[in-house]
């Protein structure tokens, strides 16, 4: 018996059926044809659902002004209307597109509008629908290929994402824009007709107007073969990503003195392209999606073996715009976020200030930098006696008595009747040149106390040495503290 042949509007509407987040569904919606488009059909799936089973996810229709055309107002008036002719909850969210370097307007705006709509998402069953489609498809593919991305953005536009604390989904993708039209005409649907669209001086447009068209006259399925395309390509990208977990789980470390880093010391036996690939994953553990030629040339010379024991570095951008630096040291490839020395300095003043007031802390964490532990001899002592856990005792009336800094500034120790210095104390222990400014030092008057896991000053040796009739209360009542890099 021969297949029945769905409708247009069939199977529109049979793409909202598999979506399986019942709760919110936010429509991303512009004005334009596709946005109208997902709203419409999602209006009427909601319909459909609600007449036969009498429960449907709460829809509603978030408009997101960019205020970066002249006539956006306008465009605000009309997607209040058309929801309003719906009855369906309308949210306006104006954002201000700060364009980050090496990222440009387009691309900012775009996170604007990402981060605007995934506000709107509460819990893992919210949802925002997107109306990109076929021909967006094959549009990206083209535009990331004429701009040379990484094989990563082959996979084209994913139908599904995490997003906050919800999801992305994009239902449209497997129809055209031709056929959005036609479901938009024979439903009588007002749409804006964006005139910068048409501005061929965007390299989309460009690809839109010009290019598609020409090659879809060609090849009538151009789209859905670029596609498919994809498709392969992505269960290419699926393997080197398990590959590449592989090697990130088999050469990521973590100390205690120098935070988390990448091993390089066998690098040197692996092919160049599965180099290329772990190098790519670690980068996007830490944000960095996107990397040029010359900076790949860059990045491979720090890490090959001639240079893997060198103070190399190479400054990126990472999603979010902020600038990362990435260090070669003793064989190992770590990155860093330049910190506030100022506002790292404030925080520990703050904690000095608890501990004379004998507040009890059990963790100081300062943001991108590391974690300052505290714990008494109960909790640390199946630990004791172990070299990797860093744990130093300090009498508790020596901790009240003094405060935190930064290691900036600080010339020496007084260990074993010697006065060391903390740079070479800092280079026994292997902590990176860039790291020692960061780390806390604990300090009574101008005389340093500790430096937490590397070394304590004879005063708190010989306090903690006495007998406890000799030393009363300070034997009994000390605490452990350990720091660790991020």
């Amino acid at each position: 018996m021969a297949k029945t042949q769905l409708t247009l509007s069939q199977k529109i509407l049979s793409t909202f059926d598999l979506i399986p987040f019942r709760s919110q569904w936010v429509v991303a919606f512009s004005g334009g044809l596709d946005s109208t488009v997902l709203l419409f059909a999602a209006h009427q799936f909601m319909e459909q659902l609600k007449a036969s089973s009498g429960v449907a996810p709460r829809l509603i229709a978030c408009h997101v002004d960019h205020q970066l055309e002249k006539d956006h107002l306008s465009w605000v008036q009309h997607t209040k209307t058309i929801c309003q002719q719906l009855n369906i909850p309308f949210q306006l969210c104006t954002v201000d597109v700060d364009e980050i370097a090496d990222y440009g307007l387009e691309a900012s705006a775009r996170r604007a509008r990402y981060a605007a709509l995934g506000n709107l998402l509460d819990s893992d069953q919210d949802c925002v629908l997107t109306a990109h489609h076929l021909d967006d498809q094959a549009e990206t593919l083209l535009y990331r290929m004429a701009r040379g991305m990484g094989p990563q953005s082959y996979r084209g536009i994913r139908a599904q994402r995490r997003l906050a604390k919800g999801h992305l989904l994009r239902p449209f993708l497997n129809l055209s824009r031709e056929q959005l039209r036609e479901y938009a005409n024979e439903n009588n649907l007002d749409w804006i007709e964006d005139s910068s669209n048409r501005n061929l001086r965007f390299d989309r447009n460009y690809l839109r107007h010009e290019v598609l068209p020409r090659l879809h006259q060609r090849w009538p399925q151009f789209s859905q073969r670029a596609a498919a395309s994809s498709d392969t390509l992505s269960e290419q990208l699926d393997f080197l990503d398990q590959i590449a977990a592989d090697d990130l789980i088999a050469r990521t470390r973590h100390s205690a003195y120098s935070g988390s880093h990448l091993c390089l010391s066998d690098t040197g036996q692996l092919h160049i392209t599965r180099l290329k690939n772990l190098l790519r994953a670690w980068l996007q553990v830490h944000e960095i999606h996107q990397i040029n030629g010359q900076q790949w040339t860059q990045l491979l010379d720090m890490v090959s073996d001639h240079a893997g024991s060198s103070n190399s570095c190479i400054e990126l951008h990472s999603s979010s715009g902020n600038k990362k630096q990435f260090i070669v040291y003793d064989k190992k490839l770590f990155w860093q976020q330049c910190p506030d020395l100022k506002t790292i300095e404030a925080e520990l003043s703050g904690l000095s200030s608890r501990m004379q007031r004998q507040e009890d802390v059990r963790a100081f964490a300062i943001p991108q930098v590391g974690v300052l532990e505290f714990a008494d001899a109960d909790e640390v002592s199946a630990d004791i006696g172990d070299g990797s856990n860093q744990w130093c005792a300090i009498p508790t009336d020596c901790l009240v008595a003094s405060h935190w800094r930064l290691a900036t500034g600080l010339s020496g120790i007084s260990v074993n009747g010697q006065t060391k210095s903390l740079k070479n104390l800092f280079q026994a222990a292997r902590v990176p040149a860039w790291l020692r400014p960061v780390y806390p030092v604990l300090v009574h008057e101008d005389q340093v106390l500790m430096i937490p896991g590397i070394a304590s000053a004879d005063i708190l040796t010989e306090q903690l040495s006495k007998p406890p009739e000799q030393s009363g209360e300070c034997v009994k009542n000390q605490r452990f503290l350990r720091w660790s890099f991020a």
